[in-house]
């Protein structure tokens, strides 16, 4: 229960961010790709364009303009419930480090299980993109032997270090996610 409610803090977060629909063709995000998310170009060579809607691209989703426009904001939830929190392992971290990976994961889900590995200052974990034991073990013994804020903290800066603009603030606001985990009961 504490890990659903804290799942849900996480993704109001991400609306925060990720507004609408939108097809801005400056958006990276915005394209339509094959199936190893490559972009597809036309007959003159420019990527196709595809959209965005609360942080759900047609390229990472592999679903149409049209589905993507037409998503609900419970449509979102669901959507990364399933192909995110449950597809990367997330359920086996502890409720206090859901609030983070779940933002994390928006911005590329494929580096949050070495990015957790590195804020919790753990090797040895192995390099895949799904949460296993050995990573979800270390997160909680990170944050049992330095708190919640430490831990999102680190997580934060990690993030923050990669990003420029707008991409950094945002990492850095992942910090004030540590809030989550206590308003939920934990």
């Amino acid at each position: 229960k504490v890990k659903k409610c804290v799942f849900d803090k996480a993704i109001d977060y991400v609306f925060e961010w990720e507004n609408g629909f939108q097809r801005n063709p400056n958006d990276a995000g915005n394209k339509i790709c094959d199936a190893n998310m490559k972009p597809l170009k036309d007959a003159n060579g420019k990527d196709l364009l595809g959209a965005t809607n609360m942080g759900i691209t047609t390229c990472a989703s592999g679903l149409s303009v049209y589905c993507v426009q037409k998503m609900t904001e419970k449509d979102a939830r669901h959507y990364y419930w399933t192909r995110f929190y449950r597809k990367y392992g997330y359920y086996k971290l502890p409720a206090s480090a859901i609030a983070a990976v779940m933002e994390l994961a928006v911005g590329g889900s494929g580096t949050v299980a070495n990015e957790l590995r590195g804020a919790a200052n753990v090797t040895g974990c192995g390099t895949s993109p799904v949460v296993n034991d050995c990573t979800a073990e270390a997160v909680s013994n990170f944050i049992n032997e330095n708190g919640v804020d430490a831990f999102y903290k680190n997580i934060a800066t990690l993030r923050a270090n990669k990003r420029t603009g707008k991409q950094r603030e945002r990492a850095l606001g992942i910090q004030k996610l540590s809030t989550a985990y206590k308003t939920c009961g934990g």
